[in-house]
């Protein structure tokens, strides 16, 4: 992302798109390193209303990838912050992968 030299902000919600996008495909571990490149721009940017997006991004990349540590770490993660931010609904508002699949199987 070399297009986007310096912009930290900037570079973080292709970045993430392009994870979302890996997740879709299947491609797990790419979407893995994109997520986590995602939250470093962003953490790096301070920019923290949209971090407990990124937290419920690779809860689900875990999840898709079956590892359960992982996924309940980035959601106590992204609880905590949007506790503090004064978003309590919003992590147990949000349906993980794991609920999106299975509404998506049901409905075919």
């Amino acid at each position: 992302m070399t297009w986007l030299s310096g912009h930290l902000f900037e570079k973080t919600e292709p970045t993430r798109h392009f994870a979302i996008h890996a997740l879709r495909q299947g491609n797990l571990d790419q979407a893995l390193t994109l997520a986590l490149q995602a939250l470093a721009l962003r953490e790096e940017a301070r920019f923290k209303p949209f971090l407990p997006l990124d937290h419920l991004l690779l809860r689900d990349i875990y999840l898709a990838k079956g590892d359960m540590a992982n996924a309940q770490f980035h959601t106590k993660i992204a609880s905590a912050i949007a506790e503090e931010m004064g978003l309590k609904m919003l992590v147990s508002s949000m349906p993980s992968i794991r609920d999106i699949l299975a509404a998506q199987q049901k409905g075919a």
